[in-house]
């Protein structure tokens, strides 16, 4: 079905938080969710790159430059958004550190832990934060920006695969605790992305002849936050599979 002004999804005024928003999908995701009208709370480590990215959204924006692996700076971040907003209606866990092939005998503890840290338990901070407020106002949408790696061996490292497994363990718990009340948690995961970080990874590659764009991942989360994520709760899905069911619908 052709998209017209009128059918455009459309998120004028709700508030949307999204962390890592300084990256690749970050600012592609800012960006969409700008267009379709979102106030937006952005969160990263680079307060420079993330001050731009405000600056450079049309609409209303609040940038809280923080690192989720410090539950502190989690709920600082949310602090300053019901401040500015008096309300966080979506949560993107989209903060997440990923790095190259590495072998499970050379990763060492401080590898693990960064990652595990990063990955999972800065998504569970940020849950935990938003969390009890959407379901007394019974309704929110958590969306955990998940990877294939989760299920797959052979793919990037240990660690990362772990993070990912456990943050769709995570969907899971949060769907199966708050549904009742109205709160939905999906688990997206985006095809391998023309990002920076994934231009690191493979150096000696042209990653745009292969890797999806940025921008196909922040369709399907516009997507879900404009009511497709309900049929999704305590799920994976790709974005791939999001976009193509969206497309028949």
């Amino acid at each position: 079905m052709k998209t017209t002004r009128e059918s455009a999804p459309n998120l004028r005024g709700r508030v949307v938080m999204v962390t890592g928003a300084s990256g690749g999908l970050g600012q592609a995701m800012a960006a969409r969710l700008a267009d379709a009208g979102a106030r937006l709370v952005l969160t990263a480590r680079d307060p420079q790159r993330l001050e731009r990215l405000g600056e450079a959204l049309p609409g209303e924006s609040l940038t809280v430059p923080a690192d989720v692996r410090d539950p502190a700076a989690v709920s600082g971040v949310v602090a300053a958004a019901w401040n500015r907003f008096g309300v966080i209606d979506a949560l993107v866990n989209n903060a997440g550190l990923m790095v190259g092939d590495i072998p499970l005998a050379e990763t060492n503890a401080e590898l693990w832990a960064r990652i595990l840290e990063t990955n999972l338990s800065g998504a569970f901070y940020c849950a935990q934060a938003v969390l009890p407020e959407m379901r007394r106002r019974g309704a929110g949408t958590i969306i955990n920006i998940t990877s294939g790696a989760a299920v797959r061996t052979g793919f990037l490292n240990v660690p990362y695969g772990v993070s990912k497994a456990g943050l769709d363990r995570l969907t899971l718990a949060i769907a199966a605790e708050a549904h009742a009340d109205g709160v939905h948690c999906v688990s997206l995961s985006p095809s391998v992305s023309a990002t920076e970080t994934v231009r690191q990874i493979y150096p000696e590659q042209n990653v745009d002849n292969w890797a999806a764009p940025p921008e196909e991942t922040a369709s399907a989360v516009l997507g879900l936050l404009t009511g497709g994520a309900a049929a999704y709760s305590g799920k994976v899905v790709s974005v791939r599979e999001y976009l193509a069911a969206d497309r028949t619908s």
